[in-house]
């Protein structure tokens, strides 16, 4: 009898009759790989230890979260400075 595995971002998963729990993770994994972000989420957790090609992936997500410091501290001074003036 076929069950469903839940796939966190992607929903449930039915895998047939016959296939084990350790070979349908195998199947899912190359189907619904880990995003960066999915990783992110994971390295929350201490146990949790990434593989290289993980890792790099969470890098280049990890670029696309990076906050302009700069700007957002140019950003806060001119409204301090026109809250101030008003």
């Amino acid at each position: 009898m076929p069950y469903t595995v839940e796939v966190p971002g992607h929903g449930v998963v039915e895998v047939p009759d016959g296939v084990s729990l350790q070979q349908a993770q195998i199947e899912i994994e190359k189907a619904f790989p880990y995003t960066g972000e999915d990783i992110a989420g994971a390295m929350q957790d201490p146990t949790f230890t990434p593989s290289k090609s993980d890792y790099l992936k969470f890098e280049e997500y990890s670029k696309t979260k990076q906050v302009d410091w700069i700007n957002t501290a140019a950003q806060a001074a001119d409204a301090v400075t026109i809250t101030v003036l008003r």
